[in-house]
């Protein structure tokens, strides 16, 4: 059954499909501003990653050591590019928390559990009408004490 329709494949004057191995689409990073500054557009990955004193694959450990703090750095900044100390300095400055607000439909749907169960935040992780997302007791609680105070 299957040899027909491959000689039938064969025969026609249809070429295959064959996609080219070329990227689409020039890299543009946008994860990182310290890379996306110093990324030159017409360079492949690979040397941008070169010049940038960047790894792309690692393939042993990276040479820091564990403690009983955490994870001690043993490199010292005589390898480093400008880019590399920018990149480790950022993270260990990481980006302050930003505290979520409730919403306007977050706020009412507490305001109806609320004034069904009072405080019963297990009788409220309970009921399946007004919770349906089966947020547990303790989320309800949690966010209760977000929309108090």
């Amino acid at each position: 059954m299957g040899r027909e329709l491959q000689k039938k494949k064969r025969r026609s004057g249809r070429q295959p499909i064959r996609q080219s191995n070329k990227t689409k689409k020039i890299l543009n990073p946008r994860g990182n501003n310290i890379i996306a500054d110093n990324w030159d557009k017409k360079s492949t990955l690979s040397q941008n990653y070169r010049r940038l004193g960047l790894v792309s694959r690692l393939r042993a450990p990276t040479g820091g050591h564990e403690e009983w703090g955490g994870i001690v750095d043993a490199r010292h900044d005589d390898g480093m590019t400008d880019v590399v100390r920018g990149l480790v300095e950022q993270a260990r400055n990481p980006a302050p928390k930003r505290a979520r607000h409730l919403s306007e439909r977050e706020a009412e749907w507490l305001h109806k559990l609320v004034a069904r169960h009072g405080d019963d935040t297990r009788a409220m992780a309970r009921d399946a009408r007004l919770n349906p997302m089966q947020q547990t007791a303790a989320d309800i609680a949690r966010r209760l004490k977000k929309l108090n105070g």
